[in-house]
């Protein structure tokens, strides 16, 4: 197909660049992460077995982590709860209650590193403040690969936060700790990590009308999180969808079925309903459906009034939106085959999702090229 120079110049002017590929998913949400791990074995460690007024020296070893650094040394038990010198250092137990096991960093900017004699692929941390405080995005746990930051105002008595983070790329170092705008002190309770294990396929996918068979025309979109672990077949899904046309009225994850084709039903999930909300569900897959999930033969269908066959289909399999003529590589052709989209008034060609197809729908392609890839 010919290009024009006018297609051309719009291109260069945004400056095309190939992106890095996305290698871990962060959490705030305890439910979300353990159930995006799909099953796989999580270690729970705290510092049970220590005296209740012990320092714990920079080095120390609890299970498999290797604790290589503290902000200070801490002191002992006040009345019951313990006070830390200067305000500052990590505590054995709090609330003299043995077995509470705590590290607790009373100033903005405090950290903590953390190595793990074994790799692993996911690991997560719960921060405890004031229930009266809004420390979004101040605390987190960072790694090689990528930072979890907690997310949102403290939103229950308990006060309780949870950034996690899990990865397709195995570490064997993490940091935990709260930058220096942090507007509260804050401690932390049990870190929770999983070693490598090869027995679950997570897949963050994107879903659309255009990928409905026939093709939708909506504004809708979605995005999910679905995950298998491959040693007991159990999937779970975590998806959320906007700006659909009707009131949503189920969702399902279907197979066996390539993109193109339809297939039956084999998970039930849960929705909120509305025309944005959320879904979640697990199930049990057969071998076969095992495989198929592998092989990229499901999808997920969220259905509406006006859709009852569905409205908007995200395959499961890792997907790379802006390899637009799916040639494996992201570069000039993808343009090539978008503009012929857009051209033909084809449901992909109008990027935007808003049944129109004009310039803004080469502005929200360039976006979509530019992102990475799952």
């Amino acid at each position: 197909m010919h290009v024009s120079n006018r297609f051309l110049s719009f291109m260069l002017a945004f400056g095309l660049g190939a992106p890095a590929f996305a290698q871990f998913d962060t959490y705030t949400s305890e439910f979300d992460f353990f159930n995006a791990l799909g099953g796989a074995d999580v270690v729970t460690e705290g510092f049970e077995g220590f005296d209740l007024d012990e320092v714990i020296p920079a080095g120390t070893q609890v299970g498999d982590v290797i604790f290589e650094s503290f902000p200070t040394e801490f002191g002992g038990l006040a009345g019951d709860n313990y006070f830390v010198f200067d305000f500052r250092g990590l505590h054995v137990e709090r609330d003299g209650i043995p077995g509470e096991g705590d590290l607790d960093f009373y100033f903005p900017g405090d950290e903590v590193g953390l190595s793990f004699t074994n790799d692993v692929f996911a690991v997560a941390f719960y921060f405890n403040v004031g229930p009266s405080n809004d420390v979004s995005d101040y605390m987190y746990v960072e790694t090689p690969v990528g930072t979890a930051f907690t997310g949102g105002p403290v939103q229950d008595l308990s006060g309780m936060f949870f950034a996690g983070i899990i990865s397709k790329t195995p570490f064997s170092t993490a940091t935990i700790g709260s930058t220096f705008d942090a507007p509260t002190g804050w401690n932390g309770d049990n870190l929770i990590y999983a070693p490598v294990a090869g027995d679950f396929v997570t897949h963050n996918i994107l879903l659309s009308g255009c990928q409905e068979v026939p093709p939708v025309f909506t504004t809708g979109v979605g995005e999910a999180s679905v995950s298998l672990n491959t040693a007991t077949n159990q999937v779970t899904v975590f998806g959320s969808y906007d700006n659909m046309s009707s009131d949503v009225s189920m969702a399902h994850i279907h197979g066996l079925a390539a993109k193109g084709q339809n297939a039956g039903v084999i998970v039930t999930l849960v929705t909120t309903g509305g025309t944005s909300g959320e879904f979640n569900g697990v199930g049990t897959l057969t071998d076969e459906q095992a495989q198929g999930f592998i092989d990229g033969l499901t999808y997920v269908n969220v259905h509406t009034f006006n859709n009852p066959g569905g409205e908007i289909r995200g395959q499961i399999e890792n997907p790379c939106p802006g390899d637009f003529n799916a040639d494996g590589a992201k570069n000039i052709l993808d343009f090539v085959a978008f503009q012929g989209a857009w051209v033909d008034q084809e449901c992909a060609g109008d990027a935007n999702h808003d049944l129109t197809y004009n310039i803004l729908d080469f502005v929200a392609f360039q976006g979509i090229f530019q992102a990475p890839c799952d």
